[in-house]
């Protein structure tokens, strides 16, 4: 039997590098997995990679409604959530140019909320 069989799994920016790779070793393993990212185009693909076994959820984890909205989804399709990996990273020329905020300002915020958000939704924590 593989590790994580019947297993669900959240991967906060699963749609490339670390995160890709741990969405990719989690269904291997047998897990469930939802990646949660706000890069829609490449977490479609890892996703379709891993043939019917991933669900795609557009997340800014920066936003706390958006990683409740992923927990919550995976709580309704799937009746629990057994892992949550806090990953999603950050890129200063991707925020310079996205969302106009100069990246030294949020990395701070960026590093901090995204785990808390995760840990306070996911034990919900209130």
């Amino acid at each position: 039997m593989r590790r994580f069989e019947g297993k669900v799994a959240i991967v906060t920016g699963g749609s490339n590098g670390i995160g890709a790779t741990t969405a990719r070793k989690f269904m291997a393993e047998g897990a469930y997995v939802y990646i949660a990212d706000i890069d829609e185009e490449r977490g479609v693909k890892v996703c379709q990679e891993l043939h019917g076994n991933a669900s795609f959820v557009k997340c800014d984890v920066a936003i706390e409604t958006h990683v409740k909205g992923v927990i919550d989804r995976a709580m309704e399709e799937k009746g629990c959530l057994d892992i949550m990996v806090n990953n999603v990273g950050i890129v200063t020329k991707m925020i310079e140019d996205d969302t106009g905020y100069a990246g030294e300002n949020l990395h701070p915020y960026i590093r901090v909320g995204r785990v808390y958000f995760g840990f306070k939704t996911t034990v919900r924590i209130d």
